[in-house]
């Protein structure tokens, strides 16, 4: 930032620089990939692996986090500098007072792409006003399993790689309980909202008839829900086991007692975070 001494001229484009930079309204920051910005500004988000940035893609999770735009073009290692508020210009087509997202191909549109990456609001056809609210991302469970036998413990874990810490984690998903010679299906074990370190709301576990149903358990620190074999103790746990600054980990625990153990599955699993 430039300074100046006692009776020393003040340059006014030193002076507009200074405010830009004290206003943190751009950056220049290490570009990951070639992105192009100069003519055309290119919505970015940060790798966490690596600190660099990178065009978003709105139909990849771990390209939706959102931080600004880049307004200069740069290579992988090299400078670029990156806008992150106030009026973003260079753009085209623009339908002024319509909200603007990041679509699944990196351009801009006035509908959401896969996941919804809001960025601006336009001004005029050229002009953006950059935005930062919720970005909402989902995904599926590919099928976490666990077979555990008496007095053991078997955790299986999957990773999900935001580039962002989740302000909120939503999971809905089927627990198929096979163990000591029945199937029980869970229809339930609902997380809604479960924010960063408290949980709220309702977690509901049933079986396949109404009418009968095992005892769960609720851990509101660890964002849990546990399945009680009500006649041996056995345990199966599905857990949002870790929330970090680049995204969230489940983790199915299958814990066998004494007595036996079992198979667990977890299926038809879904989720949304909220970045």
């Amino acid at each position: 930032m430039k300074t100046w001494a006692a009776g020393e001229a003040v340059n006014a484009s030193d002076l507009n620089q200074n405010f830009v930079e004290a206003s943190k309204l751009q950056d220049v920051v290490k570009a990951g990939a070639t992105i192009n910005g100069a003519t055309v500004p290119v919505p970015v988000y940060q790798k966490i692996s690596d600190l660099e940035w990178y065009p978003c893609d709105a139909d990849d999770i771990a390209e939706c986090a959102f931080k600004g735009f880049a307004i200069s073009n740069g290579t992988d290692g090299n400078d670029i500098t990156v806008q992150f508020n106030g009026i973003v210009s260079g753009l085209s087509g623009l339908t002024k007072g319509e909200k603007y997202f990041v679509q699944d191909d990196g351009s801009l549109g006035i509908t959401p792409g896969t996941n919804i990456v809001p960025v601006g609001i336009a001004l005029s056809t050229t002009t953006l006003l950059i935005i930062h609210e919720d970005i909402i991302v989902k995904g599926t469970i590919a099928g976490v399993s666990d077979s555990v036998g008496s007095s053991a413990t078997e955790n299986t874990d999957e990773e999900f790689i935001l580039n962002a810490k989740p302000k909120a984690v939503k999971i809905y998903g089927n627990v198929t309980v096979g163990a000591w010679g029945k199937t029980d299906y869970s229809n339930g074990w609902f997380m809604r909202y479960a924010k960063t370190g408290f949980y709220f709301g309702a977690i509901e576990h049933y079986l396949s008839t109404e009418s009968e149903k095992y005892g769960f358990n609720f851990d509101a620190e660890q964002l849990q829900a546990s399945h009680i074999d009500s006649n041996i103790g056995a345990t199966a746990t599905f857990t949002v086991y870790a929330i970090e600054i680049d995204g969230f980990t489940v983790r199915l625990s299958a814990v066998g007692a004494s007595s036996g153990g079992g198979n667990y599955t977890l299926s038809n699993a879904t989720w949304m975070a909220i970045l």
